[in-house]
């Protein structure tokens, strides 16, 4: 079985990041990226998720995303422009298996317009950079939410469908995942193909979401939930995150555009990501699981007032 790293937002660095070769397979030019000559998977830092899950028709079938804010000059964020540089040098190298046409150095700014980036920033750095991957079916015959769903290390829900899910991730909502990266080349343009496999999104009390340190797992599950219980919950307890000004206005209509080249590469994601995507991503910790220490709250008691 091969052997898939788990690397975290915070030790993630893309010198460490290689693509292999394009070559074609069932007439479609394949590459995979590699960390340290590994397979692997991102854990992102736990961002915001200003739009909630996206639905997007696309005629015969609807595709899912879910937008998430990574901060500002964080490395996650620094490291994924760098990412879409290095893509653009391999695009340079290997233009002529993928554009059919050599290009040199000298027309790197050619090539980078043919490359659909992977971390969205606005120009006037008003709002923070997000990434934006897909939420994939099962398969081709079972439409259910292909990822699995946490609230806690204790807590799995078991999502039976897409509408679950959007009730689940309500704007604003802080969230963290396991994302996959694939690079994919269609008609002449290309990219990577983010997927979400795995979902942490921490319950919410009174404003303050509870949580855990995602990459401190015991692997072991002492409560799993179905996903209309823990909806009925969220909509008791949840109060919900009002957005960033109007980011959700002015980005609304492009919030994802990494779907502009969606029609063509969805085919291809979804059939290369079932023989790829692991069932369950279990990182046995080599020392026992810190505890979060607990603050103690002093009573401190009011002075009598004195009265005239």
């Amino acid at each position: 079985m091969t052997d898939f790293k788990i690397i975290t937002a915070d030790e993630f660095d893309v010198s460490n990041i290689t693509a292999t070769e394009p070559k074609k397979k069932n007439d479609r030019l394949q590459s995979i990226l590699l960390y340290n000559g590994s397979p692997f998977y991102l854990e992102s830092e736990l961002g915001r998720a200003p739009f909630g899950v996206k639905s997007f028709d696309g005629g015969e079938k609807t595709d899912y995303s879910l937008n998430i804010s990574l901060t500002q000059g964080g490395n996650l964020a620094n490291n994924l422009s760098k990412l879409d540089e290095y893509m653009i040098d391999f695009g340079v190298e290997n233009s002529k298996p993928i554009f059919k046409q050599k290009y040199t150095p000298a027309q790197r700014e050619v090539v980078r317009a043919m490359y659909t980036a992977s971390i969205k920033q606005s120009e006037d750095g008003d709002y923070p950079p997000r990434i934006a991957p897909k939420i994939q079916k099962k398969s081709q015959t079972d439409l259910t939410p292909g990822l699995l769903f946490y609230h806690s290390e204790e807590e799995e829900v078991e999502i039976e469908t897409f509408d679950q899910l959007e009730k689940l991730i309500p704007k604003g909502a802080k969230v963290k995942a396991i994302i996959s990266l694939r690079p994919w080349f269609v008609s002449g343009r290309f990219g990577i193909t983010m997927t979400v496999q795995q979902l942490l999104v921490p319950k919410v009390t009174g404003g303050k979401p509870t949580t855990y340190a995602f990459g401190n797992k015991t692997g072991i599950l002492s409560t799993k939930v179905s996903a209309t219980d823990s909806i009925k919950e969220l909509e008791k307890n949840v109060v919900q995150e009002q957005p960033d000004e109007d980011q959700e206005d002015q980005e609304g209509t492009d919030a994802v555009s990494v779907e502009d080249s969606d029609n063509e590469k969805d085919d291809q994601d979804e059939e290369e990501e079932e023989e790829k995507k692991p069932q369950k991503v279990v990182r046995t910790p080599t020392s026992a699981p810190v505890q979060p220490a607990v603050s103690k709250t002093t009573k401190v008691s009011r002075p009598t007032p004195i009265r005239k």
